[in-house]
């Protein structure tokens, strides 16, 4: 199921297809580990975890809380595709959806592949407030502002996979998958925006 990896780019519906004919357990546990360590170096930079927190540690913390962060994500996103698709005669079992849900995920890991190169560079500055490095060379600006653009276009992508995976399993169009995440995420966070403005009152 190898040539899965690179199909799902282009083909995700076939993709998703094949793994539901042929489930394959220990290949998703491994997806779902790879989702949460990008989730977790993704979420460590962007909440600046280097001004508080060493830059070993952040790392560390990365590896080892991966396979939580992955079956969090994993479980609240396919319980919002399965419940929501099959209030909207989606036709997937919860096991389906599980599957669809893992391989549709192969985008934003290979997100794993930049960080490379931007460890490399920027090391420590990724996880802090400010990055002093953009500043004193252009080129670095430069590259740093390339590696945004691919990361952006790979989430934008990683969106469409997720809707065709969730509309494969459901048998229904991608449009609709979209619907059922983008209510499922709403009704996720109105709670806590209705608190946020009853404690502003």
């Amino acid at each position: 199921m190898d040539h899965l990896w690179l199909q799902i780019w282009v083909h995700p519906r076939q993709v998703v297809r094949e793994a539901l004919l042929l489930p394959d357990k220990k290949r998703e546990w491994l997806l779902v580990v790879l989702f949460g360590l990008t989730l977790g170096l993704e979420q460590s930079s962007m909440r600046e975890l280097g001004d508080s927190i060493p830059f070993s540690w952040i790392l560390l913390l990365s590896v080892l809380l991966s396979p939580i962060l992955g079956m969090i994500y994993w479980f609240v996103i396919s319980g919002i595709a399965y419940w929501l698709g099959r209030s909207m005669d989606g036709a997937a079992t919860w096991k389906d959806m599980k599957t669809a849900v893992a391989w549709a995920g192969v985008p934003f890991i290979m997100k794993l592949i930049l960080w490379v190169p931007e460890l490399a560079f920027f090391g420590e500055e990724l996880f802090q407030s400010s990055m002093p490095s953009l500043g004193s060379n252009p080129l670095l600006f430069l590259f740093f502002m390339v590696m945004w653009l691919v990361d952006l276009v790979i989430v934008i992508w990683y969106v469409v996979v997720l809707c065709k995976s969730v509309g494969e399993a459901h048998s229904f169009s991608a449009w609709r998958g979209l619907f059922s995440l983008l209510l499922g995420g709403l009704l996720l966070t109105l709670p806590f925006i209705v608190l946020a403005l009853f404690f502003r009152l």
